[in-house]
């Protein structure tokens, strides 16, 4: 599921970076409009070089400055849509050029412009800052080959897609580093957990170990000294008995003694309880045995 999920996400991620990386650059890099001269054009006795003005936003294109033959006025240039050209300088250039200025050119639309040719030697034109209004210059005799445009294009997309291939496979080599880490420090961890847990198995062995010879030792001593209590008691009791005294008696007055001095216990069956400890004592060997494997 995480798998799916990941590819899936990774899948709208590259959607979505080569949009806007592709969306960014047209942006950055992409003309404004064209600007196209034309052949000289004879209409009857006149002869105009036609100008088409191609505007790819939606609003207006204004600044255009042109150099346009000198002796020509605003009025005299024909265009096809309502434009504002206003002549900025009268002085003329070493070629002979007036300054001219073209604004309100329409968004998304392409505007003709006649500029007349009033002498035979007169030439039209050039245009000063177009390269700042991002228009691109071109000439009817400009062609273009759709298949280098298509290269070129295919160029373009290619980088994008190897660039965010590129800084995916950067991010995802980074991630996977990062697992690999995460991976190792839990291994690690893992590791010294079980380190630990066997310890505790082997202190916990040992402990039982201690506590199944100290019981062995602790009843064994008890035992014996079950044994002289009840050698001292035998002997009072025959002397006790040597004075004429009865058995009925003989218990109570040494019951009374232990009483006397805190020792009641010792009348339980302690010596049964170790002969019973002793006669397992092979089995309780062989268990600590067992565990210590």
């Amino acid at each position: 599921m995480f798998s799916y999920a990941s590819q899936s996400l990774n899948i709208v991620m590259a959607f979505i970076l080569t949009l806007a990386l592709n969306w960014a650059l047209e942006a950055f890099t992409a003309d404004a409009g064209y600007i196209r001269t034309g052949e000289v054009l004879s209409i009857g006795s006149n002869r105009f070089v036609p100008i088409d003005i191609e505007n790819y936003k939606s609003s207006s294109i204004n600044g255009i400055k042109i150099l346009m033959p000198i002796g020509l006025e605003a009025e005299d240039v024909v265009s096809s849509k309502p434009v504002q050209i206003a002549q900025v300088s009268s002085v003329a250039s070493s070629n002979q050029f007036n300054l001219f200025e073209i604004s309100e050119i329409n968004g998304e639309a392409i505007t003709r412009i006649l500029v007349p040719l009033k002498f035979k030697d007169s030439s039209c034109c050039e245009f000063l800052n177009a390269k700042e209004l991002k228009l691109d210059l071109r000439n009817d005799g400009d062609t273009l080959n759709p298949i280098k445009s298509a290269f070129f294009n295919g160029v373009q997309t290619a980088s994008i897609y190897s660039l965010l291939i590129l800084l995916l496979a950067v991010w995802l080599r980074s991630k996977v580093a990062e697992l690999k880490q995460d991976i190792r420090t839990l291994s690690e961890k893992n590791e010294n957990s079980l380190d630990q847990t066997e310890k505790l198995k082997e202190d916990l062995t040992e402990i039982r170990k201690i506590y199944k010879r100290q019981r062995v030792f602790l009843l064994r001593r008890v035992a014996d000294y079950g044994k002289e209590i009840e050698f001292w008691r035998n002997t009072m009791r025959k002397i006790l008995v040597t004075q004429g005294a009865d058995n009925n008696s003989v218990k109570d007055i040494l019951r009374e003694i232990s009483k006397a001095i805190g020792t009641k216990s010792t009348h339980g069956n302690t010596k049964d309880e170790y002969e019973d400890f002793e006669a397992l004592q092979e089995v309780i060997l062989s268990m600590d045995g067992s565990e210590s494997k």
